[in-house]
């Protein structure tokens, strides 16, 4: 049973075990210690009680030194006897044994503890040392506050949170995820097969209500509601006079359910409890519906009708009779709960789940924690069944998924089907103590940062990982914490394997992947800072994944690094690891569709930054390096390139092979360069200095030595920096100045926006550059909605026109891209157009 404490030194409440009375505990808000009493208060604080008896406070340190001292008389007595010093008498060093000091007896899962203050029944043992401590100083004495806290002490089987949401504990441990080949309907993407949840954790015991979001969220989107935003008030009347605010909240996206999470943990009462809320993984969810049946349909048996749960109940499972339909939801914990005391997981509303959907998941995800696909799909899980599908949808196995966005890609997916359900971590009070006493000498974020740089620095990368890894035990979502994690393995690799160790180098750079892996399951995509500080851990992976031949694995992680810009494939042309990546099966086509797609969104950016810019006209009459009279009036009807550069510029140097590569990729295309080179020093020596330049580097377009002449340059406004660059147009107007290093993609886009401009073909920046590409559908759900397709049609031939167009409705929000979807969607369109109407 949980009882509620109060601590008498914040005076703030929290929920405990009841076997945990008089065990001295920290307080999640002000963390100090105090002794669980029934009454509320502090034991040792209380004047009824005074100190607590001596030998409770006696620590593992007076038990080494009581038994250093005996060993001690042991070693003199051997030696003494070994000398030839015998007596008729046995000494009573060589032939007694001391009195053992009693241990603790282990303490047995499911037994209430003994309270602190009891003493010791065998008062003879430990005689000396008590003596002593009576008689001494309390320097030797732990601190209270200093006590770590029991690693063995249980965390409660339910809690209640600050809004009132209960949770229940589910174990960690092993469960076969999936179903059997013999079980009744199943499909085929729930492959059987082990799972491994490495920590409990605790799960709402009921769906988030509508309550609990608008207490949280302040707004009530629920279709079933008297206060939502439903729009058919005839479902709504059916409701009658009934409290809707214990009905499941639903009509809320996944993003909205994660938003319900977030503001949640981020409430006061819940930091001070160390709660963190998020959406149950597939396997977190599937492990709780179960309940520890594993081998049923479902955790209530081997069939299911609509008296057990709020389903659909024309069509029960295995043997159940048919029950009534609600064509509603209903209260929470209207039904009976499962073994793990959490209702209405086989009903009343589906619940979104953290992962995304692959059907083919769960025969390459890991054992251990799985976090679903990290590749970008934007289909995600929702499980459990709900009031407006049959008992099949029900089964623990079953995986619906809906999508991210609606087919239109303009608005959020919301059904009146859909609510959830929230998870979190066992709070770090209950955990076994991994920094310092009982965690109350965790680092913070920024000490943690620096103590693993030091130790990195030092060439100690087991340390840093060790630090890390201990850190991420304690906050597993902490996004800086896990690409630190990441970065630390693969410099782990390169090591090893720089030393020759290629066995144990392979086992940290799979580390370091499933490091990535977990961050992109956690928080779906990285922000540019992080794709910098994760390039070479990013690179390094994509190179491992070529060589081992997984050309998918490669492509995921440099689509990861290159994010929905691209704005990192330039830099891989002078990594070495490219090589490695070139020799991949399928990587040349890949790198060369990565970069035609950065190239088209950035010459979407340079086209709106080119109608933005304010032009003006530029001409010029100069000498090339053979004495040659060179005019931009001849360049009429190009686009052009002036380039103001210098041998002394570093970022000149950089960009000059880029223009010497478009000079030869578009030179057919009406394209030119003219390079106006300024130099530093006397105009023979600057001559020269250009022309060995020149030799060297194999430039190949006309390049105009800048003589001091300024009427030139003072065409350009601000011109000040070099290297320069501007952009004409076809006509001599400067359409563009930009100034310092460009990469390739970047003076490409100009080029491209300004050629394509001519011709008409300037790329619309009001159309999508990259649509999302929609998954097909697994074959099992496109046989699913092909049936139910056919049964719709039924309807039609008998004239049940009104139900016929709910089906077509429900099959193109159940079913999304497959077939029978597309063609409900062009039978809704001739319904529209022909004024067919709901009879």
């Amino acid at each position: 049973m949980a009882i509620s404490f109060r601590c008498p030194h914040c005076g703030n409440s929290h929920i405990f075990s009841d076997d945990l009375i008089g065990k001295r505990l920290r307080c999640q808000s002000c963390q100090q210690f105090a002794t669980l009493t029934t009454d509320g208060s502090d034991v040792e604080t209380s004047t009824s009680t005074g100190r607590l008896p001596v030998m409770s406070r006696i620590n593992r340190w007076h038990v080494l030194a009581a038994g250093s001292a005996m060993m001690a008389c042991l070693l003199i007595a051997f030696v003494t006897f070994g000398a030839g010093r015998e007596s008729d008498s046995p000494s009573v060093a060589t032939n007694q044994s001391p009195a053992p000091i009693p241990d603790a007896p282990p303490e047995m899962p499911n037994q209430p503890h003994a309270p602190i203050d009891t003493a010791p029944t065998d008062e003879s043992a430990n005689s000396e040392v008590v003596a002593n401590h009576d008689e001494g100083s309390d320097e030797d004495l732990p601190n209270p506050e200093e006590m770590p806290i029991n690693p063995n002490l249980a965390p409660p089987e339910r809690i209640t949170n600050s809004i009132g949401m209960e949770l229940a504990l589910i174990p960690a441990g092993d469960f076969q995820m999936g179903s059997p080949l013999t079980e009744s309907k199943r499909d085929e993407d729930e492959l059987l097969h082990k799972v491994t949840l490495s920590e409990s954790y605790y799960m709402g015991i009921y769906e988030v209500t509508q309550e609990e979001y608008r207490t949280v969220l302040k707004r009530s989107p629920s279709y079933f509601s008297f206060q939502g935003d439903g729009q058919n008030k005839l479902k709504r009347d059916k409701l009658k006079t009934e409290d809707t605010d214990r009905f499941p909240v639903e009509w809320v996206s996944r993003a909205e359910a994660m938003e319900f999470c977030s503001k949640l943990s981020h409430n006061p009462e819940e930091r001070a409890a160390e709660r963190m809320y998020r959406l149950p993984t597939e396997a977190e969810w599937e492990r709780a519906c179960r309940g520890g049946q594993e081998s049923r349909p479902f955790s209530s048996g081997e069939s299911l009708s609509s008296a057990e749960a709020n389903i659909n109940g024309k069509f029960p499972y295995g043997g159940g009779t048919v029950g009534p339909y609600l064509q509603r939801t209903v209260k929470v914990g209207s039904y009976r709960p499962n073994q793990f005391g959490l209702y209405d997981m086989d009903g009343n509303v589906s619940e979104w789940c953290h992962d995304q959907y692959d059907a083919s998941y769960y025969r390459y995800g890991t054992e251990q924690d799985p976090q679903g696909p990290t590749h970008d799909i934007k289909v995600y899980v929702c499980r459990g069944g709900a009031w407006c599908f049959g008992a099949t949808s029900s089964r623990s196995a079953y995986r619906n998924y809906r999508p991210h966005l609606r087919a239109d890609k303009n608005r959020a997916f919301h059904c009146n089907y859909i609510g959830f359900r929230v998870v979190c971590a066992v709070p770090i009070a209950f955990r076994e103590p991994i920094f310092g006493l009982g965690n109350k000498d965790v680092p913070s974020l920024d000490e943690l940062l620096q103590k693993s740089n030091e130790l990195e620095q030092a060439g100690d990368f087991q340390g840093a990982v060790q630090h890390v890894s201990r850190y991420l035990k304690l906050f597993p979502n902490q996004r800086e914490v896990v690409i630190r994690q990441a970065e630390l393995e693969q410099r782990w690799a390169e090591s090893l394997k720089g030393t020759g160790n290629v066995e144990r180098a392979a086992e940290h750079t799979a580390l370091a992947g499933r490091a990535i892996d977990k961050f992109v399951a956690t928080f779906e995509d990285l922000s540019d800072s992080e794709r910098t500080t994760l390039r070479a851990t990013l690179f390094w992976l994509a190179r491992d994944s070529a060589i081992n031949g997984d050309s998918k694995q490669m492509r995921t992680r440099l689509k990861l690094l290159f994010g929905a810009t691209y704005a990192a494939i330039e830099p891989i042309a002078t990594e070495t690891i490219r090589q490695v990546l070139r020799s991949s099966p399928g990587f040349p086509d890949f790198d060369a569709q990565i970069y035609q797609a950065a190239l088209t969104h950035l010459e979407q950016r340079a086209h709106d930054q080119i109608q933005n810019f304010e032009g003006f006209e530029f001409d010029f009459r100069l000498t090339d390096l053979d004495g040659n009279r060179v005019n931009l009036d001849d360049q009429q009807g190009k686009v052009i390139i002036v380039e103001f550069w210098g041998t002394w510029c570093p970022d000149c140097r950089d960009v000059v092979p880029h223009l010497v590569g478009l000079k030869q990729d578009y030179e057919q295309k009406d394209f030119e360069i003219i390079g106006i080179n300024y130099e530093r020093m006397a105009p023979d020596e600057s001559h020269s200095s250009v022309v060995e330049f020149h030799d060297k580097s194999q430039i190949n377009y006309i390049c105009l030595i800048g003589d001091g002449n300024d009427e030139v340059r003072n065409q350009v406004p601000g011109l000040s920096e070099y290297p320069t660059r501007l952009f004409v147009d076809r006509n001599g107007k400067v359409r563009m100045r930009v100034t310092g290093y460009q990469s390739r993609l970047e003076i490409e886009s100009f080029v491209k926006a300004l050629l394509d401009e001519k011709q008409g073909n300037a790329v619309n920046a009001t159309e999508p550059i990259e649509p999302i590409p929609q998954p097909q559908a697994n074959p099992a759900l496109q046989r699913k909605a092909a049936k139910k397709l056919q049964l719709a049609k039924q309807l039609k031939s008998r004239q049940k026109l009104g139900i016929y167009k709910d089906w077509l409705l429900e099959i193109v929000d159940e079913y999304p891209n497959t077939k029978a979807a597309a063609e409900a969607t062009e039978l809704l369109d001739d319904i529209k157009t022909r004024g067919v109407q709901k009879q």
